[in-house]
């Protein structure tokens, strides 16, 4: 995507060209990544949630015990040290998400 942007940049001009490089510098600053990478911890266990519910032959009773589960697993990794390391995930691989089925 910064490489998409960089070449907007590089090939336009006026508001395309401005846009494009305040849209890199947002993404590059540290709120930015900060942010894009606890979406994708929290996502990441409704993973199995979205598995489920789209399922051809969808059974609501698992995906709600999967929600419940994410939940839980969730609320487990808020109290943990795994926030510290947001960019490495083996704890959460092999944690409680991943024990369903």
């Amino acid at each position: 995507m910064l490489d998409a942007l960089d070449t907007i940049s590089d090939s336009s001009t006026g508001d395309a060209k401005s846009d494009a490089e305040s849209h890199i510098r947002l993404m590059e600053s540290s709120a930015f990544i900060v942010a894009v990478s606890v979406a994708q911890f929290v996502l990441s266990y409704l993973a199995l949630v979205t598995k489920t519910l789209q399922a051809k032959q969808c059974d609501l009773v698992q995906a709600y015990k999967d929600v419940e589960l994410a939940k839980e697993c969730i609320h487990d990794a808020r109290n943990e040290q795994t926030w510290a390391t947001l960019g490495s995930y083996p704890t959460r691989r092999s944690g409680c998400c991943h024990r369903v089925h």
